[in-house]
């Protein structure tokens, strides 16, 4: 997995204002895997790396802008989905050794 800084355009749409922000985007291979929820900020534990820390960010202005929103909304939707799987492939192991309550009526 690799990763680098990009510029995303963010909107809120209940101030109807557009942003632009650097985030940390995270490939695989050539495809988007994920990106930071919140911005990021200069830093580093020395003044080269500070540096070394702007030129990287500086070089997202290189690249294609991208969209903030849409990212979020693919990945939630993902997200749910991988947490569902996750879910009905628990219950299906807890089925196959047996721990699982049978739901009976008392009579």
């Amino acid at each position: 997995m690799t990763w680098n800084y990009r510029v995303m355009e963010r909107t809120f749409p209940k101030e109807e204002e557009k942003v632009y922000e650097i985030h940390e985007v995270y490939y695989e291979g050539e495809k988007i895997v994920g990106i930071s929820k919140e911005p990021i900020y200069l830093f580093g534990n020395s003044i080269e790396e500070l540096k070394s820390d702007l030129e990287m960010q500086k070089a997202a202005f290189e690249k294609e802008i991208l969209n903030y929103d849409t990212f979020v909304k693919n990945f939630d939707k993902r997200e749910k989905k991988v947490v569902e799987k996750k879910e009905i492939e628990n219950k299906l192991k807890d089925i196959q050794i047996g721990n699982f309550k049978k739901k009976t009526k008392r009579r």
